[in-house]
């Protein structure tokens, strides 16, 4: 099962994605399951029916927004796994590594060595498949090093942070 952080509307649910049959996909939200129905109605625009609710769900333009029954919804989904902690044998330090989710393009780096961030920051933008997906900080702490730099081509995997716990 692929284990998600969202964030929507401010609120953090956990969500744990266990597949998809036919038309329905079935999930963990918070540990409550949860099956919805979606029915592809046109371009990035999708009917979800879950219960005895229906919402309309319109892709924005990035991966970062959606928008639920015409009302603009912000979501960032921190895909768990995506920062790897470890240990500097030189420091004897904790330390955290930010590492891309999939292949993708450098757009915007914002993180700077030897600065201070805060959960939820932003760090880097990467395009990937044609969206710009924000990764943002998974903690407070100090960004020890960037790897990469805008225009750069990544893999995933491939290192983009080195933060201090």
């Amino acid at each position: 099962m692929k284990k998600l952080s969202a964030i929507f509307n401010g609120r953090e649910y956990a969500v744990q994605f266990g597949g998809l049959r036919g038309n329905k996909v079935r999930f963990l939200m918070d540990g409550d399951p949860v099956e919805a129905g979606i029915v592809e109605i046109g371009g990035d625009s999708f009917l979800v029916e879950t219960g005895n609710r229906v919402f309309r769900i319109d892709a924005g333009k990035s991966l970062q927004e959606i928008y639920v029954n015409g009302s603009r919804a912000a979501i960032d989904l921190v895909e768990e796994g995506s920062a790897q902690q470890g240990h500097d044998s030189s420091t004897g330090r904790a330390a955290k590594f930010i590492t891309a989710s999939m292949p993708g393009k450098v757009v915007k780096v914002y993180a700077s060595e030897n600065t201070s961030v805060k959960k939820g920051e932003h760090l880097i933008v990467l395009e990937a498949m044609k969206m710009e997906n924000e990764i943002r900080s998974p903690s407070d702490g100090v960004i020890r090093e960037v790897f990469v730099k805008e225009g750069e081509v990544v893999e995933g995997g491939d290192k983009l942070i080195e933060f201090d716990l």
